[in-house]
């Protein structure tokens, strides 16, 4: 067969398959409006063809191209030049989760942010400053502060120059002279340090007046899912970062040893945790809620995103301005928060969802009463359910440590104590630490 023959027969062969489909389209059409005229109240959409629909499916795919085009110019220009580079803010060893984005704020630059995050950055960047060791040399370079120099973040609790950070936010050197820069890039010299350990927490004291402070939230009423915003320093004039999360909880127990699954009269052992870890250069950044409120102060030790609630510290500040020293009551109770623990007993916890219940483990030397201790002079046992300090009770808001601690030594005490379901009232007196406490 010659090849002129081939092509009109296959021509004809698809002329004759195009009518077909014509067909069963003219006939799946009639099928339609029947249907639509026997209904009568539809309303019939109108029909493409084969070209509108392939048009339709071209635009859709040339605006696709320029929107990706117009949103990596935005990007590499726009955003870029406006210091929201957020790739190069990631320390190599954090790895952000899917939601976790740096947000630099500067005041003259902040159009782009939500409303409530604006406010909340304009209120705090003024009471956040940065911590870093003092510099020094004949030589210009070896005077001059850059943006990796900075060890923490510290919040200004007072106009008059006190201000307060974590542990994890101080150098792990002693002796060093420190520099804190402030949010106009002022620089003032640190003249005193004093360590809070029982709440890992430091207070360091500068020469400054007028510093800008903010308020504090009732961290009584934190609560999971309560979103937060954590605040730090960097070098640019008036500018801070920060990272907007929510708290995952509120009563952590951050383990570092046997004894740290039990709570302890002497020291605190819970803290609120974020949902998701934060790079090094937060440590020591105050955490504030939406109301402009702080939290507390991002810890972050050991990889944890630990949280010290601002009423781990705020007691033992106001003692500090008093009486110039920092020091806490000692009671000398081993206990479990039964608010906050599962798996106690029945018999032992005695169907309560709140209180102190006083326990120990005599194999790994955790006492439950230290002997010669004011809890043991205050008749207090194994076994004791502490329901409330005065008038306040141990619950998940507040723990027996944070109720104790709002109290100075040589205060007297009454503690609500139930065992064996029999409730008696116990009179506590708070004294000095003991140089051996034997718990």
């Amino acid at each position: 067969m010659s090849k002129k023959k081939v092509k009109n027969t296959k021509e004809k062969r698809a002329e004759k398959a195009e009518a077909q489909v014509r067909e069963q389209e003219e006939t799946i059409d009639e099928f339609v409006d029947d249907i639509y005229e026997e209904e009568g109240e539809l309303v019939q959409p109108i029909r493409y063809g084969y070209t509108s629909r392939f048009m339709s499916m071209l635009a859709v795919l040339i605006v696709a191209f320029l929107a990706g085009i117009v949103g990596e110019l935005a990007i590499n220009n726009y955003m870029y030049y406006k210091g929201y580079d957020l790739t190069r803010l990631w320390q190599p060893e954090v790895e952000p989760s899917d939601e976790q984005q740096i947000i630099i704020f500067n005041k003259d630059e902040a159009q782009e942010l939500q409303h409530d995050t604006k406010i909340l950055l304009e209120a705090t960047q003024q009471s956040v400053v940065g911590i870093y060791q003092k510099r020094g040399g004949s030589a210009l370079v070896d005077q001059l502060y850059q943006p990796d120099d900075k060890i923490g973040n510290a919040l200004v609790m007072t106009s008059d120059g006190w201000l307060v950070t974590t542990t994890t936010g101080m150098p792990t050197e002693p002796g060093l002279e420190l520099i804190i820069i402030g949010p106009d890039n002022e620089q003032w010299q640190v003249e005193k340090i004093m360590l809070d350990d029982v709440s890992d927490v430091v207070f360091l004291k500068i020469d400054a007046q007028n510093l800008k402070v903010t308020k504090f939230a009732d961290t009584g009423m934190s609560y999971p899912g309560l979103q937060v915003m954590a605040v730090g320093k960097i070098l640019t004039r008036d500018t801070v970062q920060s990272v907007r999360t929510s708290l995952l909880e509120t009563q952590y127990r951050y383990i570092r040893g046997f004894a740290d699954q039990f709570d302890s009269t002497e020291t605190y052992t819970t803290y609120a945790r974020l949902n998701e870890y934060l790079p090094s250069y937060f440590a020591g950044s105050p955490v504030i809620d939406f109301e402009g409120g702080i939290v507390g102060l991002y810890y972050g030790a050991e990889n944890e995103a630990t949280v010290i609630p601002a009423s781990h510290f705020i007691d033992s500040f106001n003692q500090l301005l008093k009486t110039q020293k920092i020091e806490y009551p000692f009671v000398g109770l081993r206990y479990i928060s039964l608010a906050s623990t599962v798996g106690v007993p029945e018999q032992m916890g005695e169907g309560l969802d709140r209180g102190a219940l006083i326990f120990g483990d005599d194999v790994h030397a955790v006492t439950a009463v230290a002997a010669e201790s004011p809890a043991q002079e205050a008749g207090l046992q194994l076994g004791d359910i502490v329901l409330k300090v005065n008038d306040d009770p141990v619950d998940a808001r507040h723990t027996l440590t944070e109720l104790l601690f709002e109290y100075a030594i040589g205060d007297v005490v009454t503690l609500q104590i139930q065992n064996g379901g029999e409730v008696r009232q116990v009179e506590l007196a708070l004294v000095a630490p003991l140089e051996e406490e034997g718990i």
